[in-house]
């Protein structure tokens, strides 16, 4: 059973790669814009700067549906369980 603490930690987690994300498509538009020939050169293992966008696009996508999935199930498991403890 994940505890609460739990939850917390793997939303902060998915809350880094979501600032990841856009950073990643920060740069990719700003490389994108200054010139359509343009190399990223920030030590990722990819210099394409549209392949950047689109994946961090894929993934923020990606990352938003999975922290809605979790506030919903959290939020459904904690309103059940409160639900089950008042008196009758």
């Amino acid at each position: 059973m994940i505890t609460r603490f739990e939850w917390l930690l793997i939303l902060f987690g998915l809350g880094f790669i979501q600032i990841l994300c856009f950073w990643g498509i920060d740069i990719a538009v700003s490389a994108m814009v200054t010139s359509p020939q343009a190399i990223l050169t920030n030590g990722w293992g990819i210099r394409s700067p549209i392949m950047i966008y689109h994946l961090a696009l894929y993934l923020s996508i990606l990352v938003t549906v999975t922290i809605m999935i979790i506030m919903v199930h959290v939020i459904q498991k904690y309103t059940d369980q409160h639900k089950s403890d008042e008196p009758r």
